[in-house]
């Protein structure tokens, strides 16, 4: 059973020393439907999805759809129940990043208004320092804001901007205006080689690419650096533990 599940939903192992606790629940999951086939009085290697008839695949094929349930046919030949294991899997993986995304967007955030505000003077720095897109998406939260009654704090402001608002901050644009000086104050614990605005940039970029594929319930289960890229997003939360760098 589990070298079954290995060898069809697993696409790169590592996956499952990664993931230990996640790959067991989601075993247990799938053997909740499934048992092992009995042929001529012996027990054979043959996995028997029993729950999942026909009429069963259709009703999924009609709620995910055909477009969306492609992406987990990558195996030739592939069954519909493997098919679907591998989009129950690309679930639970997505699930097992989440908190680590979720510290690392509230972090990142908290830290640059922190920084900036303190280097300006002015808890609504936002309101001077920003350009382009950056800017439209305050403009645009002034106008959302426009009719509220009580008094508008920056954290009205902070929560509302999305974590490609944030990681936009980190492109060339802003060198000078913010990160000539305030690189160590948002990320107190990077060691100074790997504190380059435009390496962070990088890695905050790419880690935003994760991100709303998770979010938007697209495919991961088949990344093959996986692993690596939910590593590197505790390294870089704004104020993590030293020891996360060693």
């Amino acid at each position: 059973m589990v070298e079954y599940t290995r060898q069809r939903h697993a696409t790169h192992p590592s996956l499952e020393k990664q993931y230990p606790g996640i790959f067991t629940a989601f075993l247990q999951k799938v053997r909740d439907g499934i048992h092992r086939g009995v042929h001529k009085g012996h027990c054979h290697t043959e996995v028997v999805l029993s729950t999942f008839q026909s009429d069963f695949f259709s009703s999924l094929a009609t709620a995910v759809s055909a477009d969306r349930s492609s992406p987990y046919r990558i195996s030739n030949p592939v069954s519909e129940s493997e098919a679907y294991a591998a989009y129950a899997w690309n679930i639970a993986l997505c699930e097992s990043l989440y908190p680590a995304l979720n510290c690392l967007e509230i972090s990142l955030r908290n830290s640059i208004h922190q920084a900036v505000s303190a280097a300006f003077g002015n808890r609504f720095w936002f309101r001077t320092q920003l350009v382009g897109r950056e800017e439209k998406t305050i403009q645009d939260l002034d106008a959302k804001f426009a009719s509220k009654v009580s008094e508008l704090e920056p954290g009205d402001y902070i929560s509302e901007c999305s974590f490609g608002f944030w990681v936009g901050l980190f492109r060339g644009t802003y060198e000078q205006a913010l990160w000539t000086s305030l690189l160590p104050a948002v990320f107190p614990y990077t060691p100074r080689r790997s504190r380059s605005r435009s390496e962070l940039y990088a890695r905050l970029d790419r880690i935003r690419r994760l991100r709303n594929r998770v979010f938007h319930h697209e495919p991961i289960w088949h990344l093959p650096d996986l692993p690596e890229q939910h590593q590197q997003i505790p390294k870089l939360s704004a104020g993590s533990v030293r020891r996360c760098w060693r």
